[in-house]
């Protein structure tokens, strides 16, 4: 379905990263901002090894051909790798829709079902393949209807 896809060479960066970070912190009343700036300097690996999941080669191949196994591997490595304070599952979904607009797709998937499946993977309830699996039945085109009509 998502096999051969024109994706968003550029992966999001950390300044991406931080500019989500400052606009959920200002839509919370949690101090998101100025504690995960201090730690990010801190966990910056963590952060640079999830935002590169999208884009892994080995022996010149993609590891993560499909835009499912992409943005799985963007959204399960920042839930996972925890490299912030605070708020690292609201981080990684805004993260994960982000990608997914960027290259033209959206999650098909109520508020409470898409909470749910981040919750799973933050208590290792599933795992990365599950996370794709799920993924890939929820991304639709951006703007299309989904095939029951709803």
């Amino acid at each position: 379905m998502f096999d051969t896809l024109d994706l968003v060479e550029a992966p999001l960066t950390r300044q991406d990263v931080e500019n989500i970070l400052h606009n959920l912190a200002s839509s919370s009343e949690l101090d998101l901002s100025r504690r995960n700036l201090e730690h990010i300097n801190l966990s910056f690996l963590h952060l640079k090894s999830a935002l590169a999941q999208p884009h892994v080669t080995f022996a010149g191949q993609e590891l993560y051909p499909t835009l499912a196994e992409k943005a799985s591997g963007l959204g399960f490595s920042l839930i996972k790798n925890h490299p912030f304070v605070d708020g690292n599952k609201r981080i990684a979904h805004a993260a994960l829709e982000i990608f997914l607009v960027l290259n033209g797709y959206e999650i098909n998937a109520t508020v409470d079902e898409q909470e749910k499946v981040i919750l799973q993977v933050a208590s290792s309830e599933i795992g990365r393949a599950t996370f794709t699996d799920w993924l890939h039945h929820h991304i639709i085109m951006k703007h299309s209807t989904s095939q029951t009509g709803q």
